[in-house]
């Protein structure tokens, strides 16, 4: 989820998703999901566009949401 609607630097997700070492969340997204997160975080951008049908709003931890600058909305765009 915080691949898809933040812009955090994956060494930051890996470490908000409680991994001590983030090479080790990467491989074990890879292993998981078939894709690495940055790959995850573009093609998900690209098919589903954040679409709120597809994609609900779930909300994020507030200890994590206070630390993001921006998180967009149903599709809002920061301009």
């Amino acid at each position: 989820m915080l691949l898809i609607r933040t812009e955090m630097p994956v060494k930051q997700v890996a470490y908000n998703s409680y991994f001590n070492d983030p090479k080790v969340f990467m491989r074990r997204f890879k292993s998981s999901t078939g894709l690495s997160p940055s790959e995850y975080r573009k093609s998900y951008n690209l098919i589903h566009l954040n679409n709120p049908h597809v994609d609900p709003q779930i909300p994020i931890p507030k200890r994590i949401a206070d630390s993001i600058d921006y998180i967009p909305e149903n599709g809002d765009i920061s301009e």
